[in-house]
C-alpha cells in the first residue's frame, strides 16, 4: 500500500497505515495530539516546536519496571519539525532512538533524532537533537500516552540558528501510542508517534510576549 500524507492529513493518514489499531483511543481527539488535550500529569506540557515521527515501539517488562525502546518506522514518510502551524520543516533519512528504563517509577534513558532539513541546507542527514531522560515520567493508562520529561537537550547548530537560540532548557518527549502496553503481558510491539519538544531561548518568550501587549494595547486605544 502506497499512502502519500500531506502536513495537514497526518492523522488520517496514521489510521490508513495500522488500520489494524485504533489511534482515536490515544487521546480525546487526535488532532489535538501533541497539544493540551495529549499531556499527562507530572510531565511537562508538549508544544511549539517540536519533532514529530512515525515509531515502532518495544516494551519489555523487567523486574521492579520495563524497558522501553522506539525507533523510526522504517518505510515511512512521517517525519517533521513543526515550528509552528504555518511552519512545518520536512525530515528526511531520519533516525530516531529512545531508550527508556524504568525502575521502581524512576526513567532513565536518552533520545536521539537524526535526519536531513533541505529547508535548512542541511542536505546531508545530521544529528538534529539529543536529549536524556530526567527521572520523571507519567502514563494515560487508558489512553496509551507515555511521557517523559527530559533534560541536557543539544540542539544541531542550524537549529538553533533558526529557532533564534540554542534549546538546552528542559522539555518533554511523548509518545503516543496505537495500543496499549499495559495488558499484563510481558513483551509487546507496537506501533505510535513520537513527539519531542524543542524549549524556545526565554528571548524568543518575551519578544513573542511583548508582541503580545503591543497588541492588547493597540486595541485597547481602539476602543476607547
Amino acid at each position: 500500500m502506497n499512502i502519500h500524507c500531506s502536513k495537514g492529513a497526518v492523522m488520517a493518514c496514521l489510521l490508513a497505515l495500522f488500520s489494524s489499531g485504533s489511534f482515536a483511543a490515544t487521546c480525546p481527539d487526535p488532532s489535538e495530539f501533541p497539544f493540551s488535550g495529549c499531556n499527562v500529569g507530572d510531565v511537562r506540557p508538549s508544544g511549539f516546536p517540536y519533532f514529530e515521527q512515525l515509531v515502532d515501539v518495544r516494551y519489555k517488562e523487567k523486574k521492579n519496571g520495563f524497558n522501553l525502546n522506539a525507533s523510526f518506522h522504517k518505510g515511512s514518510f512521517l517525519s517533521y519539525l513543526n515550528v509552528s502551524l504555518s511552519d512545518i520543516l520536512d525530515i528526511s533519512k531520519t533516525k530516531f532512538k529512545l531508550k527508556v528504563k524504568v525502575r521502581d517509577g524512576v526513567a532513565s534513558g536518552r533520545v536521539k533524532i537524526r535526519g536531513a532539513i533541505d529547508e535548512l541546507g542541511m542536505n546531508r542527514a545530521q544529528t538534529l537533537m539529543t536529549a536524556d531522560l530526567s527521572g520523571e515520567w507519567g502514563a494515560n493508562l487508558t489512553g496509551e500516552l507515555i511521557g517523559f520529561n527530559t533534560m541536557n537537550i543539544v540542539c544541531n547548530d542550524i537549529i538553533n540558528a533558526y529557532l533564534g537560540g540554542g534549546c538546552t532548557e528542559n522539555e518533554s518527549i511523548y509518545l503516543s501510542l496505537l495500543e496499549s502496553i499495559t495488558t499484563g503481558e510481558r513483551k509487546i510491539n507496537t506501533a505510535g508517534v513520537a513527539v519531542t519538544t524543542i524549549p524556545l531561548p526565554a528571548a524568543v518568550w518575551l519578544f513573542g510576549s511583548g508582541l503580545l501587549g503591543l497588541a492588547g494595547i493597540a486595541g485597547f486605544k481602539r476602543a476607547a
